[in-house]
């Protein structure tokens, strides 16, 4: 399978997943003009994937900032993955800034909204 590299702009997050690794990474802004559109390959790319996962696969979101339409991309994202069966493993982890409660509350939702357990990070300064 192939790895999945797509560059920031300043509107899209880079997007850096390494099937070998089983390593998943969204960081930057985003607020695409189409979300849908945007993430599309994406979830392609993890509909393969979870066909033949790693033994762990970590999804990682480091967002700078986001809007509402991205959120549902994410919320699709975790229900792909959240799909790989045992005995592999899946670990999300949300990273937020301190202070920043909407982001803190935005990943508590999402956990909640896929009944799966979310790792909350606190970005270090």
């Amino acid at each position: 399978m192939q790895k999945l590299y797509i560059e920031a702009t300043s509107t899209t997050p880079r997007i850096v997943f390494e099937p070998d690794e089983g390593k998943l990474m969204l960081s930057g802004r985003s607020m695409p003009e189409d979300s849908d559109a945007f993430y599309l390959p994406v979830f392609s790319w993890l509909e393969e994937y979870t066909a033949s996962p790693k033994e762990h696969t970590e999804l990682v979101f480091n967002f700078e900032y986001y809007n509402s339409a991205t959120l549902r991309c994410v919320l699709e994202l975790m229900s792909i993955l959240k799909n790989i069966k045992e005995p592999n493993t899946l670990k999300i982890i949300w990273y937020y800034e301190d202070g920043d409660e909407s982001s803190q509350e935005n990943g508590e939702d999402l956990q909640y909204t896929i009944n799966f357990p979310i790792e909350l990070r606190v970005l270090e300064p």
